[in-house]
């Protein structure tokens, strides 16, 4: 199973009201489950002998018919019943999210009054705040590459083994929450510990003035400050009004001998 992040939840649908109640009656049953390791006497994981109790307790009793409610095959929700850890994501969290449901991380002494953050933000705010682990350590410890927690970072896909194997060594744990209380940007980043590295700034007085301000094309930029570069001149003869125009026009940059005529399928019409 990949996971990816919960965006794709903010286009679904509103599952029916009988399977959301089975998913909130199911919601710790569906955390241990997904906590639970797989021993080898098992031949299925536990997380989808509750997949199998979701879709029966829904009056789903054939699989084949909650396939198509779901618009996938049978043989693809076979497999997530069968082999949860290893199926692909965009199932998994269809299927989730047919009952309301999504994936976070439990963060201790997260404020969730505002509701919990996105998988991988909620990742990322485990690893750095709490277990203070850069990625190349994580890596080390957990027996994974280290482009693949800079790729579920970023968003990408990620197996459900390799995330709970990186979890469990920062001692947290999956969550199965409600759909609904997964919120975007849900983490607020605390600057309190910044306003002494800026307490000798200048306050800056407020103008007022909303309005953009123009720029002019010709002022230096950065780059040209810091190397000492003078800016070019702006153009005072009708020629080089002419010039400037025509530059403005082509919206390139290219190089003086191209605009003094120097290709003569394209003359300029300067002299000099």
């Amino acid at each position: 199973m990949y996971l990816t992040n919960t965006s794709t939840q903010k286009t679904a649908k509103t599952p029916p009201l009988k399977r959301l109640r089975v998913g909130r009656k199911l919601l710790k049953e569906l955390t241990e489950a997904v906590n639970s390791p797989l021993t080898q006497d098992q031949k299925t994981h536990a997380l989808g002998d509750m997949l199998k109790t979701l879709r029966v307790n829904a009056g789903a009793t054939k699989r084949y018919q909650f396939a198509h409610i779901l618009g996938m095959t049978d043989q693809t929700l076979q497999k997530l019943e069968s082999q949860p850890l290893t199926s692909g994501s965009k199932p998994m969290l269809k299927l989730l999210e047919s009952f309301g449901l999504a994936l976070t991380l439990a963060i201790p002494d997260l404020d969730t009054a505002f509701g919990y953050p996105e998988l991988h933000e909620a990742f990322f705010a485990l690893r750095c705040r709490n277990a203070n682990l850069p990625q190349r350590d994580l890596a080390a410890h957990a027996g994974v590459a280290r482009t693949t927690i800079q790729n579920f970072e970023s968003g990408k896909a990620i197996k459900l083994s390799v995330l709970l194997k990186m979890v469990g060594v920062m001692g947290a744990r999956v969550l199965v929450i409600q759909a609904s209380q997964v919120k975007a940007n849900a983490l607020v980043t605390d600057t309190s510990a910044n306003i002494g590295l800026h307490a000798d700034d200048e306050l800056l007085e407020s103008t007022g003035d909303d309005q953009d301000t123009a720029v002019d094309r010709y002022d230096p930029t950065m780059a040209e400050i810091l190397h000492g570069h003078r800016a070019p001149a702006k153009p005072t003869t009708p020629e080089e009004q002419d010039l400037a125009r025509r530059r403005e026009r082509a919206n390139v940059k290219r190089a003086p001998w191209y605009w003094n005529g120097a290709r003569r399928r394209w003359p300029t019409g300067l002299t000099g």
